[in-house]
């Protein structure tokens, strides 16, 4: 696995090293959470990684990871190399601001499944992620294994985005937000439909997407980790 902890925009606490490089948060949870599943690790977190990454080095990767935000730096060859390697059979998993990365190229959002609504940058935060509270979710396919664990409905405290480039033709979603739960008159969508996590094809590939991940205690929390680690076993085929 690759797993890519950059951040280009907002930076989360989840994924900073600590002051003398120590794994984040985020890289300590995939790296056991791999190991799991007998996968080996390796992570790009500095923008420099990402730029000096070329193409072939991306060519052998079984699962792509990214916790990520902004416009990565990566050599636009490298950058469409991951697209074709996913398409190839490679899996993409990707957790929680994944779709607040690569908003100026339109492939990002088709190949994991939509965009963050709004730009952090431009955007004030409550209309990117309406909610930061304790909220229900409901589990829509609980026959899936991934979150086959939780059944009907899970109560969990995060930040909770809403999405556009989103439709469920192209998606087969696992989590939803239950309206409830929450004051919906913050949202900016107005179906109601609030998908958190997701899974889809592209050409060959497995896509799995969560988006909850921004509280640091979800990483310590036996469901979410479990959520996550057959998300990852889905993506890399097994």
């Amino acid at each position: 696995m690759l797993l890519v902890t950059c951040s280009a925009g907002y930076q989360h606490e989840v994924v900073t090293r600590g002051a003398a490089g120590e794994p984040s948060l985020v890289e300590a949870t995939i790296g056991a959470l791999a190991a799991d599943l007998g996968a080996d690790v390796s992570t790009l977190y500095d923008p420099a990684e990402l730029a000096a990454t070329p193409p072939e080095a991306v060519a052998s990767v079984d699962a792509f990871v990214f916790f990520t935000t902004g416009e990565l730096p990566f050599p636009d060859a490298t950058r469409a190399a991951i697209v074709d390697r996913v398409r190839a059979g490679a899996g993409l998993v990707g957790i929680h601001s994944a779709t607040d990365t690569f908003r100026a190229w339109p492939t990002w959002a088709e190949t994991i499944g939509a965009t963050q609504y709004g730009d952090v940058a431009a955007f004030p935060w409550c209309e990117c992620h309406p909610w930061h509270q304790a909220v229900v979710v409901n589990v829509e396919d609980r026959a899936s294994p991934i979150f086959a664990h939780l059944g009907a409905q899970w109560t969990v405290v995060d930040e909770i985005y809403q999405f556009e480039d989103f439709s469920r033709a192209r998606v087969h979603v696992l989590l939803s937000l239950e309206t409830t739960s929450v004051d919906v008159s913050r949202a900016s969508r107005t179906d109601g439909d609030f998908a958190l996590s997701w899974t889809r094809n592209e050409a060959s590939g497995r896509v799995f997407y969560l988006a909850l991940g921004h509280e640091p205690a979800l990483f310590a929390d036996a469901a979410y980790r479990t959520g996550l680690r057959e998300g990852l076993r889905f993506a890399i085929g097994r």
